[in-house]
């Protein structure tokens, strides 16, 4: 990626601050003949616009208390995806969901005592739906709170970035490590660091957050966060495919590997990190480019690549892998190919009717 190279000696860019002609009839019938006899397959449905499938989306996986829910996980309920929902709601402008999805949010998810959500919500074995998880996932706390910064810009509404900085302090104070002249957040808060090292998920890192987080709390510590969370994306692609690793371990002398125990793979975790490397205006790993060639070469994008063998999924990656790539191909000036993904990406889609995670990277790719 060489983002040190790209960032030069400013590291921290603030651009970071500031998604029929007639027919004769004796023609015409023995072609609706053929069609009928011989047209098995109907034709592909044209992709939802941008507000039809935020329709949708609203519809299918929001509940009427403001509950974002993944169908394919036992209708659980996340902090990440309560997060992705109040982003939409403001990227949409339903300054009304967003309250919901807010208010479910500090009802439900935000019932620790040290200002983090628990991470997972659904039913428990006695048939109780309540929280199941309580550790937090600071993904889901990251976007959280940047969902309510921009809520707060967008609707001059002063309370909803007084929370924001609640949260944003309580992950400066409970997450933040140090470790061989790095600073890191963990990935949540028990689970993630032993005598090994710090297990990190780059997809964590989200950089037009950290920025956001400057003008509310330690700016000195946030932009130390952020230079951190580069050196650790740029480290993270270091492999064969030159793709991010879905995890990957910091180890005491420094070092970052893919952690195998958990993943070796480029897939459902990084995708996002191509996302919001766009958001944050930065470059794209450079097996983006190789991965987009093989979409052309191939008509696919695999669903994940083994970024420790020479291995590469033979099935196709979810409408929503699609979406991103598209976002990531227009970044990189190439319209048409990204124009075609996308419209791909929306065809996709429509046989994911559940895929609640594919829905919403789908919608988030059109995020600025």
């Amino acid at each position: 990626m060489h983002l040190n190279k790209f960032l030069g000696n400013n590291p921290i860019p603030r651009i970071l601050t500031r998604h029929r002609h007639g027919i004769r009839l004796r023609l015409f019938v023995p072609f609706l003949l053929c069609l009928l006899t011989f047209g098995q397959q109907p034709l592909a449905a044209a992709p939802p616009s941008e507000a039809e499938e935020w329709k949708y989306f609203v519809a299918h996986f929001i509940s009427g208390d403001g509950r974002v829910i993944d169908p394919i996980q036992n209708a659980m309920s996340h902090s990440e995806g309560q997060g992705y929902g109040m982003l939409l709601a403001v990227h949409f402008q339903d300054k009304a969901l967003f309250d919901k999805l807010l208010q479910w949010t500090t009802d439900n998810l935000q019932v620790r005592r040290d200002g983090l959500s628990a991470w997972g919500w659904g039913k428990r074995p006695n048939d109780e739906w309540n929280a199941i998880d309580y550790n937090n996932a600071t993904d889901g706390d990251v976007l959280i709170a940047y969902a309510l910064i921009r809520a707060g810009q967008k609707w001059d509404q002063k309370e909803y970035t007084q929370r924001a900085a609640v949260i944003v302090q309580s992950l400066r104070t409970h997450l933040a490590v140090n470790q061989n002249n790095r600073t890191y957040l963990l990935s949540g808060y028990y689970g993630f660091a032993d005598n090994k090292g710090l297990v990190l998920n780059p997809s964590y890192q989200l950089l037009t957050a950290y920025q956001a987080f400057t003008d509310l709390d330690d700016r000195r510590f946030w932009e130390k966060i952020s230079l951190d969370a580069l050196h650790l994306l740029d480290e993270a692609d270091k492999n064969p495919n030159q793709l991010p690793a879905d995890w990957v371990l910091a180890e005491p002398n420094g070092d970052i590997k893919i952690y195998q125990a958990k993943s070796p793979l480029f897939s459902y975790e990084a995708i996002r990190v191509l996302l919001y490397l766009a958001w944050a205006k930065l470059p794209q790993p450079d097996g983006v480019k190789t991965t987009l060639d093989y979409y052309q070469k191939h008509g696919s994008i695999p669903e994940w690549f083994d970024l420790t063998k020479d291995k590469t999924a033979s099935e196709a990656a979810p409408a929503g892998f699609y979406a991103i790539f598209a976002r990531a191909a227009e970044q990189l000036g190439n319209t048409d190919l990204a124009t075609r993904l996308k419209q791909e990406a929306g065809r996709r889609l429509q046989n994911e009717p559940d895929a609640y995670y594919s829905h919403v990277l789908y919608l988030l790719a059109g995020v600025d």
